[in-house]
């Protein structure tokens, strides 16, 4: 297995493994951190989630949006499920930053992708051919209905 792993002096342990699911099992772990979440298959997600339940872990799912779809955008829009969310937007730390970056990076992207990489929006996929709220301005669905986009679950 391709892992890197990293001793602490207080006895701990950080093992780094690749973002695969054959990988990541057979471990029992006390925090699971998957960055970039929005890109992880849910396939990885069957496979770490498990291994929590030995050790009462917590998971961490930490990620820039990639459009709307995936269990990462599933889990941030249903207030339903119990999660802590929290938001990091980048011009809400704009020391963080060397000045004119920003105005660079809009100029650059367009508002679109600068509102996905910066201020954490889920932005509709690029292949749809109509925006979900402009649907969403025409049709009422009964209670209970929702929309589901192209994309979501693939």
């Amino acid at each position: 297995r391709l892992r890197t792993e990293l001793h602490l002096s207080n006895g701990s342990k950080l093992v780094c493994i690749p973002g695969d699911s054959s990988t990541a099992r057979g471990y029992s772990p006390n925090l699971i951190v998957l960055d970039e979440a929005s890109r992880i298959d849910e396939g990885m997600l069957a496979a770490v989630t498990p291994m929590l339940a030995e050790t009462d872990g917590d998971l961490l799912i930490l990620s820039t949006p990639a459009g709307r779809r995936g269990f990462f955008y599933a889990v941030w829009i249903d207030e339903e499920q119990q999660w802590e969310r929290i938001s990091a937007r980048r011009v809400d730390y704009p020391h963080r930053v060397k000045p004119g970056f920003l105005e660079a990076e809009m100029a650059t992207l367009g508002p679109a992708l600068y509102s996905q990489e910066h201020e954490n929006a889920f932005i509709a996929d690029g292949d749809q051919l109509i925006a979900d709220d402009a649907i969403e301005a025409l049709v009422q669905y009964p209670p209970g209905m929702q929309l589901l986009t192209a994309l979501e679950g693939l």
